[in-house]
């Protein structure tokens, strides 16, 4: 499966938690008015930041930060 999306308040917490329990996350990135940049959104903007990372079943996932609603 592909387009899995796990919502979290703060991105950068939640990928040290992954990394601390083996789990591999890419390189984050933003969408902007460009498209997708790498590196996480200067302004922290709520729906813009992303990281994916694949499943040991091999599901793509994407964590997403989105951190008031």
């Amino acid at each position: 499966v592909r387009g899995l999306h796990l919502v979290v308040t703060d991105i950068e917490a939640a990928i040290a938690e992954l990394a601390e329990r083996g789990v591999k996350v890419d390189e984050p990135f933003h969408m902007g008015p460009e498209g997708k940049t790498s590196g996480l959104d200067p302004q922290r903007q709520d729906y813009s930041n992303f990281a994916p990372l694949t499943d040991p079943d091999g599901n793509m996932w994407l964590l997403q930060e989105v951190a008031s609603r």
